[in-house]
């Protein structure tokens, strides 16, 4: 395992302006089926369910979402060579999404390639410990608030380590041969920590989530991954241009709303990108519930077990053609803000060509400003489910992953208070 030093001195090289922009498979465009499980009973194939099947099962879906690790080559280790599991699943047609944590420190396989200076603030390691999750801790991303796309001078503090550690992660999807990234806990900023200290212990701010966000949308589109934007809604505006689609959680279970004015989805949707919208059984959810409202604003929803150990998946019903989402173009030389296309952005989720059949995108779409808001998250009203106030944060639920000795995954329930953008 490369220790923290090298891991950075390596990802210079990494950050060096390509000549060329990187190129990367785009999701299918329409409400098309997507199957998620980060938590299979065992790592590779064997863990999850038939690829292929009729609806509902999961093999009926076209978009599968799962762990880098659980798919790795190496049973649960750092990918070194393309994964089994996104093999059978390119074979029968389907796009695969890399799920990864990137916004906190947890027990992975190259947790040693981050420093505890990354993710601990002083002598007391509560401080940015996530709330009533003892051994998770809030990555100091402060220093990714004025990063501009491809230009790694721009990264200060902890920050420059950080993405040294999550280029590596990302660049391993990309070995995997995986077609997009989903990168988890991007919200640090309406967290408290264990002390309740403000932005998961370290004072996070919006403008850093969305500096953040936007290393992520180029360094994935540098390494030909698509990416989707995972909540934090309030950065939605300004994360659309530079992201290929958005996968939310609960909105109807909330009234957030999903979509329409001040929709956490309503920028992608504007825009033509895909949705996928996941709701709980523990929540008391049922398709019956959300599944009319998804499919009227082309959210792809489906009801999963909170756990997304593949014992719960009810999709909504299919709804029109999907085609195939065409080709983006993204990294490459240096951009301003986080530009698109070959800027450092997005591809901005264009349509193919007529008739369904792939072309090359390039967006020249509004360029992301640092912390800029959305302008149309409103505040959440005061509500309460269950035993859970919502006021003016709310609970999601938080997928955590522990690797045993042998690298099997487990996840827990989490909960994640998120507050509104005002």
């Amino acid at each position: 395992m490369k220790s923290c030093l090298a891991v950075a001195i390596a990802a210079l090289g990494f950050f060096a302006p390509a000549a060329s922009a990187a190129t990367y498979k785009l999701p299918p465009t329409g409400q098309d089926q997507w199957y998620w499980e980060i938590s299979p009973p065992s790592n590779g194939l064997a863990g999850l369910p038939s690829v292929t099947g009729a609806y509902p099962s999961p093999g009926s879906a076209n978009i599968w979402d799962t762990d880098m690790f659980a798919d790795s080559n190496t049973d649960g280790g750092v990918p070194t060579g393309p994964s089994p599991v996104v093999q059978a699943l390119h074979a029968d047609g389907k796009y695969s999404i890399c799920y990864i944590e990137a916004g906190a420190q947890q027990p992975e396989p190259d947790s040693s390639n981050f420093a505890p200076a990354d993710y601990t603030n002083g002598s007391n390691p509560e401080t940015t410990e996530m709330q009533g999750w003892p051994g998770e801790y809030w990555y100091d991303i402060r220093g990714f608030a004025n990063y501009v796309a491809g230009d790694p001078s721009t990264l200060t503090g902890a920050a420059a380590n950080i993405a040294a550690g999550l280029a590596e992660r990302i660049e391993d999807c990309a070995i995997e041969g995986q077609d997009a990234l989903e990168p988890d806990d991007l919200d640090g900023y309406t967290n408290p920590s264990q002390t309740g200290a403000p932005g998961g212990g370290w004072g996070l701010t919006q403008a850093d989530s969305a500096g953040f966000e936007r290393w992520l949308a180029y360094t994935a589109h540098s390494d030909g991954l698509a990416i989707f934007q995972k909540n934090d809604p309030a950065n939605a505006a300004v994360d659309e241009p530079l992201f290929d689609g958005m996968i939310i959680e609960e909105c109807n279970y909330y009234d957030d709303p999903c979509a329409g004015p001040g929709g956490d989805a309503t920028p992608y949707l504007d825009a033509g990108k895909p949705v996928l919208n996941a709701e709980y059984t523990q929540d008391g959810e049922t398709t019956a519930k959300f599944c009319p409202s998804d499919t009227a604003a082309g959210i792809t929803g489906a009801l999963f077990d909170v756990n997304l150990d593949g014992q719960t998946y009810d999709p909504c019903a299919p709804v029109g053609q999907t085609s195939p989402g065409g080709t983006g173009t993204g990294g490459g030389g240096t951009g301003t803000g986080g530009g698109a296309g070959t800027g450092g952005g997005s591809a901005g989720g264009g349509a193919p060509t007529s008739g369904g059949s792939p072309g090359v995108v390039t967006s020249s779409g509004p360029v992301a400003q640092p912390g800029g808001k959305s302008g149309s998250h409103k505040k959440k009203k005061t509500k309460t489910k269950t035993k859970h106030a919502r006021h003016a944060v709310r609970k999601v639920y938080r997928h955590r992953r522990k690797h045993s000795k042998h690298s099997k995954h487990k996840k827990q329930v989490k909960h994640r208070s998120r507050g509104s953008a005002g």
